[in-house]
């Protein structure tokens, strides 16, 4: 069987710099190909042009939520893993985003080893 020589492809989506550049830094020493962008239409733009492992999206958007985003995920490609992130956590839109298929629903401050260790554990899965 061969091995994967590509990286996964990681989007980031979050309307905070700052959030998308740590990300983006802790990320990408693990090997991983990150593209970063901020709102859901570049999102849209970005899904339409490649095929991404993992979308890492925040619930809440300048032009919207993130589960317009997922939705168009899950209509695009059911393969892609879909993590929803957020500092405004609810019990409804938990519920809701893992309804619609994201892997996992995240409050922020984001904890980054159990970041890492859920994408490890998916991805080990597509393998």
């Amino acid at each position: 069987m061969e091995k994967m020589s590509n990286p996964a492809e990681i989007l980031i989506v979050d309307d905070n710099a700052g959030m998308r550049e740590t990300l983006s830094d802790i990320l990408s020493e693990d090997g991983y190909k990150i593209t970063g962008i901020g709102t859901i239409g570049l999102g849209k733009e970005e899904l339409g042009k490649k095929f991404y492992n993992i979308a890492l999206i925040d619930l809440k958007l300048s032009d919207g939520s993130g589960l317009e985003l997922l939705k168009e995920i899950k209509e695009k490609n059911m393969e892609t893993l879909a993590i929803i992130f957020t500092g405004f956590a609810s019990l409804e839109s938990s519920v809701y985003a893992l309804n619609e298929g994201a892997f996992a629903y995240v409050q922020k401050p984001l904890n980054i080893d159990e970041l890492r260790i859920a994408i490890k554990r998916r991805l080990k899965c597509k393998v």
